[in-house]
């Protein structure tokens, strides 16, 4: 388990199996990729593989991908993946409200609880249930996402 600890000067330390690291939390957004671009399918792929991310590429995607079109789609852990305007939709079996809620305090602002611009907590929005849908903003979002995903499944021995 990741405990986050948000520290006075703008950093955060971040405590698990490893050493203690403090890192400043930098939010890159997600460029918009809305539309028909040569290069939507390998920025995506990009964006997938550096959070941790594996993809599939299918050309049928394509023709019914919506805003983006792209034939590119993420999954780990049960979670699906697809890109949006200028986030990715990510859907899964869902997050233990303690995690979520972890993950909420740091990076709530750009980890919407079910895609809400409001930024409910998860616990505000799903009454003390899981998560299992957000929308992400930007790179280090999606990171922190995937982080959390595999400390919950390594703690549960999967």
């Amino acid at each position: 388990m990741v405990q986050i600890i948000n520290n006075k000067d703008g950093t955060t330390t971040h405590r698990n199996d490893f050493p203690v690291e403090k890192q400043k939390i930098v939010n890159t957004p997600f460029p918009n990729k809305a539309g028909d671009h040569a290069d939507t399918d390998d920025i995506l792929k990009q964006e997938l593989t550096d959070a941790g991310i594996k993809f599939e590429f299918l050309d049928i995607l394509r023709k019914h991908s919506g805003e983006v079109k792209t034939g590119v789609i993420g999954g780990i852990f049960g979670w699906t993946f697809k890109r949006a305007w200028t986030y990715w939709s990510c859907e899964g079996p869902g997050i233990p409200v303690e995690a979520a809620e972890k993950l909420h305090k740091v990076y709530g602002k750009v980890v919407r609880v079910d895609g809400d611009c409001g930024c409910p907590s998860p616990r505000e929005r799903f009454h003390g249930l899981g998560c299992g849908s957000y929308h992400v903003d930007t790179k280090e979002g999606l990171k922190a996402l995937v982080e959390t995903l595999r400390n919950i499944v390594t703690l549960d021995g999967i």
